[in-house]
């Protein structure tokens, strides 16, 4: 049996928060084509630290309570060997913005200028927004480069 959610980027970005605040290396997060894009996107602006591909749940009794995974690998600052001390999270915090019932959306994107400037997390120069484009996920500075908008998914702060 499958446990399905109804917003899984949401658990995502939960997860991710959770797992660094704990101090895990690795965290299990759902599957999807939405996952994979926006984890693509958080390892090439270098949030994250790696992630696998898809894996289906070894047997019944596994801790792991849906069908299809991958595994993100948390990212620390100041800690060059995980194993021996542990550094604090690369990422502080990440919030979904868009979510199922209220969808947030912005235009061709120009850098801390637009709407998106006074929505940035406050107090914050380290920042970037995630945008789900025609382009695929990009980061606030990928989209800037090519002039496009889209739906604001949410902020990282680093």
């Amino acid at each position: 049996m499958s446990m399905r959610t109804p917003d899984p980027l949401s658990d995502m970005f939960t997860r991710i928060r959770n797992a660094g605040a704990a101090g895990h290396k690795v965290v299990p997060v759902i599957s999807t084509s939405l996952t994979r894009s926006v984890a693509s996107a958080l390892l090439r602006n270098g949030f994250i630290e790696a992630f696998t591909g898809t894996f289906r749940r070894p047997s019944k009794n596994s801790p792991i309570k849906f069908d299809r995974f991958m595994l993100i690998s948390i990212k620390y600052k100041g800690a060059p060997n995980y194993r021996l001390l542990k550094g604090e999270p690369f990422i502080k915090d990440i919030q979904r913005i868009s979510k199922p019932g209220a969808r947030r959306y912005t235009r061709a994107y120009r850098p801390r200028t637009s709407n998106l400037a006074s929505m940035s997390m406050p107090g914050n120069a380290a920042s970037t927004t995630l945008l789900s484009t025609s382009k695929g996920i990009l980061s606030e500075k990928e989209a800037c480069k090519i002039k496009v908008g889209g739906e604001i998914l949410g902020f990282i702060k680093s």
